[in-house]
C-alpha cells in the first residue's frame, strides 16, 4: 500500500530527546542551520513499472530550478516525483533535453568519479543520524553512489538501488526504486544500503535533487532546493522529506 509522502524546505528538524548513540554521532558531524526556503508537499500514487516520461509514475511533478538567482535562465526544464512504498522509495524523474545527441555520458561503469564530469542527476540523501549519501546517474546508466559521513566507506558504499533509465526524442528519464535498509544498518553493514528508519514526520530525512547539464564546455546546475551557490552538497540547504 502506498504512503504520502511530504516535501519541505529546507526547515529545521524537529527536536527529540537523544540518546547517548545520537550525542556521539552528532558530535562527529558538525551541523550548519537549516535555511527557510522552498515549500512542497507531495501525495502521489505509484505505477510499479513503466517509462517515466510516458506516464510510469502518476500525479504532479516538482521542477528543478536555478542554484543561485544570478545563474542564466534555464535552457532545459527537469522534474521529478516521489513516494514511498512500505520500504522503498519510487522517485521517476524526467529531463527534458532538445540537444539529445549532444547528451554527454562521460563514464558507462559504475562508481567512477568521471561521471560527473558529464551530464548526470544527483541524489543526496541525509538520514536524521547520518550525513550523507550521494546517488548520481547519468544518461548511460552508469551510477557513482557513495556514503560522505565521517567513518562511511566512500565509494565502497552501493545504495542497492534499481535503476532504468530511457532516452526518447527530446527527453531522458530515470525509475528508480531505492530501499530503506532501516536503522543501525550501518552497524550491520557499512558497505550497504541507507542507514534509517522510514522517513516519519518527528524523524525526517533531508535531501536534495540536482541536475548537471554539460553543453559546448558549459555547465548548468538546476535543483529542487536552490543551494546559493554553484554545488549540490550545500546540506543545511537540503529540503525536507518525511511521511505517514
Amino acid at each position: 500500500m502506498s504512503d504520502k509522502i511530504f516535501l519541505l524546505a529546507p526547515f529545521p528538524q524537529l527536536a527529540r530527546a537523544p540518546s547517548s548513540q545520537d550525542r556521539a554521532r552528532k558530535q562527529s558531524v558538525p551541523r550548519e542551520p537549516r535555511v527557510p526556503a522552498r515549500r512542497l508537499r507531495l501525495s502521489a500514487e505509484i505505477v510499479r513499472s513503466g517509462d517515466t516520461s510516458s506516464g510510469g509514475i502518476v500525479d504532479r511533478r516538482f521542477v528543478l530550478i536555478k542554484l543561485r538567482p544570478q545563474d542564466t535562465q534555464l535552457k532545459c526544464n527537469s522534474s521529478f516525483q516521489i513516494q514511498r512504498e512500505g520500504s522503498t522509495l519510487h522517485i521517476g524523474i524526467v529531463c527534458l533535453e532538445p540537444d539529445m545527441k549532444g547528451l554527454q555520458s562521460s563514464t558507462m561503469k559504475n562508481d567512477e568519479p568521471k561521471l560527473l564530469e558529464g551530464d548526470h542527476i544527483t541524489l543526496l540523501i541525509e538520514p536524521p543520524l547520518r550525513s550523507y549519501y550521494e546517488i548520481s546517474i547519468n544518461p548511460a546508466g552508469a551510477v557513482y553512489d557513495l556514503d560522505h559521513a565521517p567513518g562511511g566507506k566512500g565509494v565502497a558504499w552501493t545504495s542497492g538501488a534499481q535503476l532504468a533509465v530511457h532516452r526518447g526524442t527530446d527527453r531522458w528519464s530515470i525509475e528508480m526504486r531505492l530501499p530503506i535498509v532501516g536503522a543501525e544498518a550501518f552497524t550491520l553493514d557499512p558497505t550497504k544500503g541507507i542507514d534509517g528508519a522510514q522517513p516519519k514526520d518527528l524523524f525526517p530525512w533531508h535531501f536534495n535533487l540536482g541536475r548537471t547539464r554539460v553543453r559546448d564546455g558549459k555547465t548548468e546546475r538546476t535543483a529542487f532546493s536552490p543551494t546559493g551557490k554553484d554545488d549540490f552538497h550545500v546540506t543545511e540547504r537540503f529540503a525536507k522529506l518525511w511521511g505517514r
